[in-house]
């Protein structure tokens, strides 16, 4: 994991020790060549140890490419956690521009509901001072 914060790959070395470490018992294993023919049946004891060494060298190429696309995977989600972060900041000034409109917006009608009440009230003022009110917002969202 140090590797990948330093922009590095994802680390193969426990792996590869392990393998060495198989490899390594299986030839100082104690048998002859004799031994392991007669303990398995005899004349097969190669074939069979070939088998496992091909078996043991197909699961290393397996464990080298998940080993891979893991590490893919650990940077794509690091890039993730970046981007959902940015776009929490940009959420959290979106809702306090919001916050601001909806305070110029109730105190244009406050003026406006007092505007009409001071009149007498009638229906053309209200009339007109709807549609103020209505061009101050869309003139707000134009140039916001």
């Amino acid at each position: 994991m140090r590797a990948l914060r330093g922009g590095g790959s994802f680390p193969r070395a426990p792996s590869q020790t392990r393998r060495a470490a198989e490899r390594a018992t299986v030839a100082e294993s104690p048998l002859s060549e004799e031994e392991s023919d007669t303990l398995l049946g005899g004349g097969g004891g190669v074939a069979v140890q070939a088998q496992h060494t091909a078996a043991l060298q197909e699961q290393d190429a397996t464990l080298d490419k998940l080993a891979v696309a893991v590490g893919t995977l650990h940077e794509l989600s690091g890039a993730i956690t970046g981007e959902l972060e940015q776009q929490a900041v940009m959420m959290e000034e979106t809702s306090l521009a919001v916050e601001v409109a909806q305070g110029d917006v109730d105190a244009v009608t406050l003026r406006i509901k007092r505007l009409v009440e001071a009149n007498g009230g009638g229906w053309w003022c209200s009339a007109v001072m709807t549609l103020v009110v209505i061009l101050v917002f869309l003139t707000w969202i134009a140039f916001s």
